[in-house]
């Protein structure tokens, strides 16, 4: 069995699409980014949306089905929260793989797979270490405690 770079082996009968880091991100950010979310009745859901986001259509001829619609994140960072970002959402979805099974480019079998999707985009404030969490008390043996 021929392997591509995107696929790897999980098990003997399921394999992997590896995720490629594609458009996660609109580069540039469009307008949307910098305005302030809208909360009046006639909002969408574009527009009430800390991270907004757009659909796009992943297609791959090798794949069933060969289309699936993606969500796609517009902003780097959240619009409510200056140190928050948007992150995209990511759920694994089982599709059929077509691979060449002989070396005469003939005949092709569809193996079980499993691919990442974007199925939306949240905000989250980054992951921070702050010097209180790695503050440690030690008992000296004749002082008592001290901090370090």
């Amino acid at each position: 069995m021929k392997k591509s770079n995107t696929i790897k082996d999980k098990d003997e009968s399921v394999m992997e699409i590896l995720d490629d880091y594609r458009n996660f991100y609109v580069i540039p950010e469009p307008k949307i980014c910098s305005q302030p979310p809208e909360n009046n009745i006639n909002s969408s859901m574009k527009e009430r949306s800390l991270c907004p986001y757009e659909y796009r259509i992943n297609f791959d001829i090798n794949r069933e089905p060969k289309y699936i619609k993606e969500t796609v994140c517009l902003c780097k960072k959240s619009r409510s929260h200056s140190n928050s970002s948007c992150y995209p959402i990511k759920r694994e979805m089982p599709v059929l793989k077509k691979v060449l099974c002989d070396i005469t480019g003939e005949r092709y079998e569809y193996v079980k797979a499993v691919q990442s999707i974007t199925v939306g985009c949240h905000s989250a404030l980054p992951r921070l270490h702050h010097s209180s969490q790695y503050r440690k008390i030690f008992k000296h043996k004749k002082e008592g405690t001290i901090e370090i």
